[in-house]
């Protein structure tokens, strides 16, 4: 018994031993990170104050210390910042890992249409919902070889979003992004609310392969996609009265892919100006199922052409608080034609001391989709229409935001209008 009993123990020995090592290399690499974090906290500290001390002296030395420099000092500073933040953590493999979570909790209310010959409102009362529940995780492979998925869970649905891997630092500035992911023509949204051209056009992500690169102040976009196939989609949180949007839910796998290219220019002037200009094209076929669909949905469509085009172009412009964007798109689906745009003023107000509030956010959108098609009073799919948007974004803490938005929604049907304005609001927290 008492061998056994050895054997026994000895062999526990031998299969926790790579265990408890492991453990001790983990514990060791969270002590080296942070005392990394420490020592960029102290950098952090010593950029600040020479950063004062430059900006007490500019005010009485102007013409001795460009401001160029304090500019420089406030971009180190805020990069040293963000590296001091993102902390990785080892994988079981030795890769370095991060896992990120994003909930949002919501409270929405839509005006009732009960009485339209084109359907009624879905869901015609307030409500509190659970919008969605991402969880994100990125693993870097190689300091130039980075993964990234993103998985989104909501009511009654669950489904990858994003996929992808992303090969860096290549020649000539480029790189390579290979798997599901979003358009590149796809801005940074403050939103909770899609714009119009945005539903139709870039919401929903792709599977195929980006190529970029940058010669500042000069970029490229290159993609090569799968395409994805006609369907319709609603224009907020009602699930009435939707547009024809290129959806992922139904991604077009057949012979004819899409071939995207943009040109931008990213640049400064003056100091504190930033602007951003990208034009865009993408190129496909459309499939038999996306002949099919127009047949189907709109009144008297008999075109087999399957000729298929974007272009466009995006406009941002930032001076400190002051945030401008604009885009525009124009589409062409068999015989079927597609004008959207819109204009995004907004402002930042931040706040220092303020125990519960770090910024507030007044924002405007007015935006436009227009379907060159006879309108039908019955077919919302062949509806023009026109938006304007409300908002205002509160950012409680640095991943704590609140979001009050009023979507005035107005609908050429060609006859009878449509009541369906919603309001939203939505707390959103995220690391």
């Amino acid at each position: 018994m008492n061998q056994i009993c050895k054997v026994l123990l000895f062999t526990l020995f031998i299969f926790f031993l790579p265990v408890l090592s492991m453990a001790d290399n983990i514990e060791e690499r969270i002590k080296s990170l942070e005392q990394e974090n420490l020592l960029l906290k102290d950098i952090i500290l010593n950029l600040q104050k020479r950063l004062d001390s430059l900006e007490n002296k500019e005010k009485g030395q102007e013409a001795d210390i460009p401001s160029q420099k304090v500019e420089q000092l406030k971009e180190r500073m805020t990069a040293l910042e963000k590296q001091s933040e993102e902390t990785w953590l080892p994988s079981m493999k030795g890769e370095k890992v991060r896992i990120g979570a994003k909930l949002e909790l919501e409270y929405r209310d839509v005006q009732n249409e009960n009485n339209h010959p084109a359907g009624s409102t879905d869901i015609p009362y307030g409500q509190f919902q659970i919008d969605q529940f991402e969880l994100r995780i990125e693993a870097k492979l190689r300091e130039d070889i980075t993964l990234f998925g993103e998985v989104k869970a909501k009511p009654g649905e669950t489904k990858l979003d994003e996929a992808y891997v992303t090969f860096s630092d290549l020649p000539f500035n480029s790189y390579i992004k290979a798997g599901l992911q979003e358009k590149f023509i796809k801005p940074g949204r403050r939103t909770e609310t899609y714009p119009l051209s945005g539903i139709a056009f870039w919401r929903d992500e792709d599977i195929g392969i980006e190529i970029g690169g940058e010669f500042n102040p000069l970029y490229y976009r290159l993609s090569l996609s799968n395409g994805l196939r006609l369907k319709e989609k609603e224009i907020g949180e009602d699930d009435s009265f939707p547009i024809i949007q290129d959806d992922d839910k139904n991604r077009d796998y057949n012979d004819s892919k899409e071939f995207g290219v943009g040109v931008g220019y990213k640049g400064k002037f003056k100091k504190a100006h930033k602007v951003d200009i990208l034009l865009f094209s993408y190129l496909s076929r459309l499939s038999d199922k996306d002949i099919d669909f127009l047949k189907e949905e709109l009144p008297d469509y008999e075109s087999d052409r399957k000729k298929n085009y974007i272009f466009g172009g995006n406009l941002y412009y930032n001076l400190r608080g002051l945030r401008f964007f604009s885009q525009y798109i124009y589409s062409r689906d068999g015989e079927l034609e597609r004008e959207g745009w819109y204009l995004q003023p907004s402002y930042k107000f931040k706040f220092k001391g303020v125990k519960f509030v770090r910024s507030i956010e007044p924002l405007y959108r007015y935006d436009r989709l227009d379907t060159d098609y006879p309108s039908s009073l019955s077919n919302f799919l062949t509806w023009e229409r026109e938006r304007h948007t409300f908002a205002l974004i509160a950012e409680i803490e640095k991943r704590l935001k609140c979001k009050v938005e009023y979507n005035l929604n107005d609908e050429d049907t060609g006859g009878k209008d449509i009541d369906n304005d919603e309001f939203l609001l939505q707390l959103q927290f995220k690391f």
